[in-house]
């Protein structure tokens, strides 16, 4: 292993191989600031279990393209319920999840993966879905919190994807592109 702070370079070496790659200085993401925005202003509480089976349920028809998962799911928070919607060339899946939440009714749009990573890694039986933010326009929210209900310890940030519009209008692919991608 070898360093050349002058040079910013980082390489490795073994017989017969030799890596060597440039590195950025740069500072750190203010991951303290990002941690203090995110206390919820707006929360929605729910069973976590019924939360990964939905998640479960609307999987198949996650869209697999050479970047990942092409497919946004829509979140939509209403009273009574947390509604999921994935759309996708081969139809659309809904499902509805109850919960307890008494805020403007949102529709956000977030990538499957990264919200069904947080829900099983949060862990317990109720979990919360909290917004920073208690504004009733979609674009005004940059991120969801997953917590377990009742513990501080452990927060999960979930950050959302930005659209054009309604989350759960169709996304049809003009160009080549989805309409209202990040």
């Amino acid at each position: 292993m070898h360093l050349d702070a002058g040079g910013a370079r980082f390489g490795l070496s073994w017989p017969g191989r030799r890596v060597v790659v440039p590195t950025v200085a740069a500072p750190a993401p203010p991951y303290g600031k990002m941690l203090a925005a995110a206390q919820a202003r707006l929360s929605a509480e729910l069973d976590r279990e019924e939360l990964a089976a939905a998640l479960e349920r609307v999987k198949p028809m996650v869209q697999r393209g050479s970047k990942g998962d092409m497919t946004k799911l829509g979140l939509r928070l209403r009273a009574g319920g947390v509604e999921l919607v994935m759309r996708g060339s081969a139809g659309m899946i809904t499902e509805v999840v109850a919960a307890e939440y008494d805020g403007p009714d949102l529709a956000l749009r977030v990538m499957p993966t990264h919200l069904t990573d947080a829900v099983k890694a949060t862990g317990g039986e109720r979990i919360r879905i909290g917004l920073p933010s208690a504004a009733a326009d979609p674009q005004q929210h940059r991120m969801i919190t997953v917590a377990r209900v009742g513990e501080t310890g452990y927060l999960h940030l979930v950050m959302l994807m930005r659209y054009a519009g309604d989350a759960l209008d169709p996304w049809v692919q003009p160009r080549g592109r989805l309409r209202g991608a990040a």
